[in-house]
């Protein structure tokens, strides 16, 4: 799971995006530990997949609080700018519109917003 949490390193948005659906993602390696735990395969590859995925669902849940502090602290603009890109994947365009602003500015907002993330550590 460490190498798909990496994966979205690539996309700052696409990481955002992660974030914002950690609990569902948690569900699925809740579901994925409890059949390893039942299944009657190799125990020691079992054990060890199981023991990888709780890791990634902690470093994700880390993740994921790291990220709900940072966006608490986000003026309402950028906040809403990330909300609406990122948990409720709008276009920009109607980011835009929504917040009367340019798209241009929407996206200038959004750029911030990912270098003030990274800044901010622990989200990436």
């Amino acid at each position: 799971m460490q190498n798909n949490l990496t994966l979205y390193a690539n996309s700052k948005e696409a990481h955002f995006k992660m974030l914002y659906s950690a609990f569902d993602i948690v569900n699925n390696i809740n579901e994925k530990i409890a059949e390893l735990s039942s299944s009657t395969g190799d125990n020691n590859l079992s054990m060890y997949e199981i023991e990888r995925l709780k890791n990634a669902k902690n470093e994700l849940l880390r993740k994921r609080i790291r990220f709900i502090q940072f966006s608490a602290m986000l003026p309402y603009k950028q906040e809403k700018v990330l909300e609406m890109r990122c948990e409720k994947g709008m276009s920009w365009k109607s980011i835009a519109t929504a917040l009367q602003l340019g798209v241009a500015t929407v996206k200038q907002i959004f750029n911030q917003i990912e270098t003030d993330a990274e800044k901010y550590g622990g989200i990436f």
